[in-house]
């Protein structure tokens, strides 16, 4: 059988991270300069591996090591990933069958790089929408408070107003009463 993967260099960590791969769905890390990873990074070409063992591959949990093509991928100068065809027959690649995907790299490493870039704007658009989000929820709140308040100074005002009345009335009331005590 063969698989695919892709893996995404981590500068600050000094590793690769799985991007994707067929093999599986475990998230890998591992180290950028040993093991065939290494000298992918240090020849900056595909390198073929036949019939290596379990401790020169980075293969997913349960893989058997056969053969494999892993290819460095180089954007403006720097290394930005690796990937990886593998299949269980250890004799399957060749050093031609490094060609197509040697042609493929940049392709795929500028990719890789507008992911980088790419990936950041997403999430900052996605936090703006959030954000605009919870501007309208708090514009539509204000809106609502402002109207309660409408109506709690409308009630206030008939009230005094009422109350306004009352004393004119009850004024008016003593007014009359002194009078005719007078």
């Amino acid at each position: 059988s063969s698989d695919l993967g892709f893996a995404r260099y981590d500068v600050a960590a000094g590793e690769m991270e799985l991007l994707a791969d067929t093999g599986t769905t475990d998230h890998l890390r591992f180290p950028v300069s040993s093991g065939l990873s290494g000298e992918a990074v240090r020849s900056g070409e595909a390198v073929i591996s036949n019939e290596m063992n379990r401790e020169e591959m980075v293969l997913p949990e349960g893989e058997q090591p056969g053969s494999e093509v892993l290819v460095p991928l180089h954007h403006d100068g720097r290394l930005v990933g690796l990937w990886s065809v593998r299949h269980s027959d250890g004799a399957m690649y060749r050093r031609a069958d490094a060609d197509l995907p040697n042609l493929l790299a940049p392709q795929l490493a500028l990719a890789l790089a507008l992911s980088e870039i790419l990936t950041p704007m997403r999430e900052s658009s996605e936090q703006a929408a959030i954000a605009m989000r919870r501007l309208r929820e708090g514009r539509e709140a204000i809106r609502g408070a402002a109207r309660t308040v409408d109506e709690i100074a409308g009630k206030a005002k008939e009230g005094a107003s009422r109350a306004a009345q009352r004393v004119h009335t009850t004024s008016e009331a003593l007014r009359r009463l002194s009078t005719s005590i007078d």
